[in-house]
């Protein structure tokens, strides 16, 4: 869908999951928890797409959400 993309620097990512970690404790506990994982932990990929997806969830909030249209005679 032209409109839909969601594109953010891998530098600013790094920033951003920084700040989630933070001020947001429920984000900090996801996190440490992942990484227990020595995969997830070693991986500076993993570790940013951990963080992008928080975000663009976040940014397309309404995505999966659907109109609902009711006629009424």
């Amino acid at each position: 869908q032209p409109g839909s993309e969601f594109f953010v620097r891998q530098n600013y990512m790094e920033v951003k999951g920084r700040e989630m970690i933070e001020n947001e404790p429920d984000i900090r506990k996801q996190y440490e928890e992942k990484m227990k994982d020595p995969e997830f932990a070693n991986n500076p990929s993993a570790i940013l797409d951990f963080f992008y997806q928080i975000c663009l969830k976040r940014a397309n909030q309404n995505a999966d959400v659907h109109p609902i249209l009711r006629l009424m005679d």
